[in-house]
């Protein structure tokens, strides 16, 4: 798919007692996929809540469909920077997401035989959890979704 890059308003979201609306910014360049989001910006650049890695659980008003917004947020946690990826296919299945430290993970691959990953060969050899940035290529189908949600106006407003 050819590289693009949008921003989606999916709804809105409580700040104190205000609603503010939520963009994700969706960039796919060159297979790099990277997906950031804003609460409530405002023109200065600021904004009224978090913005950057955002959690879409609170999203109380729907600019898109339920089921697209579920989409959203698993492409968004499982593709999210896919060129960064510290483990092998299966460390990263064994790891799962259990926020374990660099150290605790190295530790925990190893004594279940994946530090070094002997089924995974990295420049000629197996590859040791963390020793590089490899990259995983985003379904094309994942991209067409992310392509296909409707493109906001502008974030700059509120």
């Amino acid at each position: 798919m050819e590289s693009f890059k949008k921003t989606v308003y999916v709804g809105d979201t409580l700040i104190g007692k205000r609603h503010a609306k939520v963009f994700v910014t969706i960039e796919n360049n060159n297979g790099r996929l990277s997906i950031t989001g804003v609460e409530g910006p405002l023109a200065s650049g600021n904004c009224r809540g978090s913005f950057g890695q955002i959690s879409l659980d609170n999203i109380d008003r729907l600019n898109i469909s339920g089921s697209d917004l579920a989409r959203l947020k698993r492409v968004w946690q499982t593709w999210h920077l896919n060129d960064m990826q510290a483990g092998s296919p299966d460390q990263t299945r064994k790891l799962g997401h259990n926020g374990m430290s660099f150290d605790q993970a190295s530790e925990y691959l190893r004594r279940h035989g994946l530090n070094p990953d002997p089924n995974y060969l990295h420049n000629g050899k197996p590859y040791a959890y963390g020793s590089a940035w490899l990259a995983i290529t985003v379904p094309e189908i994942e991209l067409e979704f992310l392509a296909s949600l409707p493109s906001a106006v502008s974030p700059w407003h509120d």
